[in-house]
């Protein structure tokens, strides 16, 4: 939880930080653009200023001499328009005292020459030039002030224009800032985050891969890895986990127990049995009736049924909980198949199967009871599904760095759906039958032996079959 929100809080304090300096750059920027608009509008007032004002001497002047009246209306709408231009240009120029000062005094010294220009009148046209003529020199002098005014509004604007070109410079130079600002925070964002992503994403793996491990190592009862670090819902799943675990393993332990307590308590009293079912069907005792006989070997029979099932209970607790010891030794392939064949051999005589040794000398490294009971399995089901006069075949093979047993009859086959289950714990194929048309009977045990066995060796069992057609069952080990 702590690393997800560090995950996130961290790039936005950095993208916090960078919009904050982003944010004074473009403060920056704009101020200048704001500036450039102002100076740029202090030129044009000013250029515009100075037209008006001779459009509107010219039209007074013309006026006068001329006395033709749209002149005076021309000039009075153009005295109109240089007094609004004046007080924009006051306006704009509110914050610059300096150059204000210089527009208000040129201002006073229009205004009084205008003043003066409205009040002539024109006169008769031969006395106009000279009526005209006896304002010229005060006209003149009002004209040489406001040329020196205009000279002063002439180097403000050049002034302007020189500022403008610096603060149009100043801003090329910001929006070049910004822009470089953008693309570094852009890259330090992406690398800060794939940084943390990277870390987040190694952390959690790992993480979640140590959980996996605990989880799958539960069901074999083998020792959990260390406790996953960390205070979040992770941490505590492995927790649950690790006590899941140790939950687990009493009661395995209390299972075994008690497995091995019913064990021995059955075992004595049907030995005791067996051992009174050999002693009156020995030669020592009177002739019994056959129904007799028949009664005592059903006996046996049952007894042999039930010591099994205990046995191979007591192999398979002994298998799943990692107790079962072997004696790993080199073993020769074909004379494990040859004693497998040897030890069927009455069974296979009584329904005329002939069975095929083809195995070759491959070495392997195993507990030879243990695999011999695997091939004892498979070969006593051959028998038993196989029909009379029919051949099972036992080859080998390589594949890899395994060696493989094949085991294969001319049964009737099996379905797909018990081919997938065959290998699990009391699992019974659906209506089978013996060759002889016999229900059956078994605990569904063997097989799931087999395939512990197997396991427990390094190798795998497996079965390949079509109905009608038998089944080759087969066993890998790996190569010694």
């Amino acid at each position: 939880m702590h690393k997800s929100l560090i995950l996130v809080l961290l790039p936005l304090l950095i993208q916090t930080i960078f919009f904050f300096q982003l944010g004074g750059v473009v403060a920056k920027a704009e101020r200048m653009a704001l500036a450039e608009r102002r100076q740029s509008t202090v030129v044009e007032q000013v250029n515009w200023l100075i037209a008006i004002f001779m459009s509107t001497t010219s039209n007074l002047g013309t006026y006068i001499i001329t006395g033709h009246k749209p002149y005076a209306e021309e000039g009075k709408l153009a005295l109109i328009d240089l007094r609004r231009q004046f007080d924009e240009l006051e306006n704009l120029l509110a914050d610059s005292p300096k150059q204000l000062g210089h527009v208000r005094q040129m201002r006073e010294i229009v205004e009084v020459q205008l003043k003066e220009l409205q009040a002539l009148e024109p006169t008769e046209e031969r006395n106009s030039f000279t009526y005209l003529w006896s304002h010229m020199k005060e006209f003149r002098e009002t004209m040489q002030e406001v040329g020196v005014r205009t000279g002063v509004l002439m180097r403000m604007i050049s002034s302007e224009k020189d500022q403008l070109s610096k603060v149009r410079k100043e801003e090329a130079r910001a929006r070049q800032s910004v822009k470089d600002q953008l693309l570094i925070g852009m890259i330090v964002n992406f690398i800060l985050v794939g940084i943390l992503l990277i870390w987040f994403i190694n952390d959690i793996t790992g993480r979640l891969s140590q959980l996996v491990e605990n989880a799958r190592k539960i069901p074999t009862g083998q020792l959990l890895d260390a406790h996953v670090k960390g205070s979040d819902e992770l941490a505590y799943l492995d927790e649950v986990l690790h006590n899941a675990a140790e939950d687990l393993k009493k009661a395995n332990d209390h299972r075994q127990s008690l497995m091995e307590m019913v064990a021995h308590d059955l075992r004595s009293p049907l030995m005791s049995c067996q051992v009174s079912m050999q002693i009156l069907s020995s030669d020592k005792m009177p002739e019994l009736p056959p129904i007799a006989v028949r009664q005592i070997n059903s006996v046996q029979g049952n007894i042999k049924r039930v010591v099994e099932m205990v046995n191979d209970l007591l192999t398979i607790d002994k298998l799943e909980a990692g107790k079962l010891e072997l004696e790993i030794d080199e073993i020769d392939v074909s004379e494990l198949a040859a004693e497998a064949i040897e030890s069927v051999s009455a069974l296979a005589r009584e329904k005329q199967i002939k069975i095929n040794n083809t195995c070759t000398g491959e070495i392997v490294d195993g507990d030879f009871k243990r695999l011999l009971q695997i091939l004892l399995n498979y070969l006593s089901n051959a028998i038993k599904f196989s029909p009379p006069q029919s051949t099972i075949s036992v080859y080998c093979g390589k594949q890899d760095d395994f060696v493989v047993i094949f085991v294969q009859d001319q049964g009737p086959g099996l379905e797909q759906e018990d081919q997938e289950h065959l290998f699990e714990k009391f699992y019974q194929v659906s209506n089978s039958e013996d060759s002889q048309g016999q229900k059956s009977k078994g605990f569904g045990l063997g097989l799931a032996i087999c395939k512990l066995l197997a396991e427990a060796h390094g190798g795998e069992v497996g079965v390949e079959s079509q109905l009608g057609k038998g089944s080759r069952f087969w066993l890998t080990l790996p190569r010694s």
